[in-house]
């Protein structure tokens, strides 16, 4: 992912596509592309820098930020999360840009791992924008569990699957399943945090 500067628009140039940006530290203003809606003078954007290319992705100003409910489900049984679990998420937008947080926490009891392969959701209106990642690379972010009875921690990837949800991906490119990588019980954890273009 690209590191990301906020800044205040100066000036816009409607013909090329392409805005004064004024920028934390940087001086004069740097002339940056524009993807979607033209922004405005004086708004507030992110700029993306990946290798030397910049992109602003317009904005709110400033912003804004609120609550959302995960939902964790499988593609056989979906999982009980028993009694006394979390399900607790947060997501910021400014403009088309989605930056989302989730945590599972099973329960203390009545917990069942269900069966199949895990799928955690994300905000409804926050759809990634396919143009940005075609193909199956749809990266959301970045997901890290707990086991509880092992204390033991896994990370690796959400991965965008269908309308709706992501799935999870280990490193060695396995997925996140009821049973993998453990069977998933009473107190066991799951937080993910990514960002993306709607």
């Amino acid at each position: 992912m690209s590191d990301l500067i906020v800044g205040r628009v100066a000036s816009i140039d409607a013909a090329n596509a392409t805005a004064q940006v004024e920028l934390r530290h940087a001086t004069p203003a740097a002339t940056v592309p524009w993807h979607g809606p033209p922004p405005s003078d004086g708004q507030l954007v992110l700029v993306a820098q990946d290798q030397g290319a910049v992109v602003v992705l317009p904005g709110g100003d400033p912003g804004t930020t609120g609550a959302w409910t995960p939902t964790l489900t499988a593609s056989t049984t979906d999982p009980t999360l028993g009694s006394g679990a979390t399900r607790h998420g947060r997501v910021a937008r400014l403009g088309r840009l989605v930056m989302v947080t989730a945590t599972v926490i099973f329960g203390s009891s009545g917990v069942s791992a269900g069966a199949g392969t895990y799928r955690l959701s994300y905000p409804s209106d926050t759809e990634p924008d396919a143009t940005w990642q075609p193909g199956r690379g749809r990266i959301l972010g970045t997901w890290r569990a707990f086991d509880d009875s092992a204390a033991a921690h896994r990370f690796g990837v959400w991965v965008w699957a269908a309308t709706g949800y992501g799935i999870l991906y280990a490193p060695d490119g396995s997925l996140v399943t009821a049973t993998s990588p453990w069977t998933w019980a009473a107190s066991d954890e799951l937080h993910v945090s990514g960002w993306w273009v709607s």
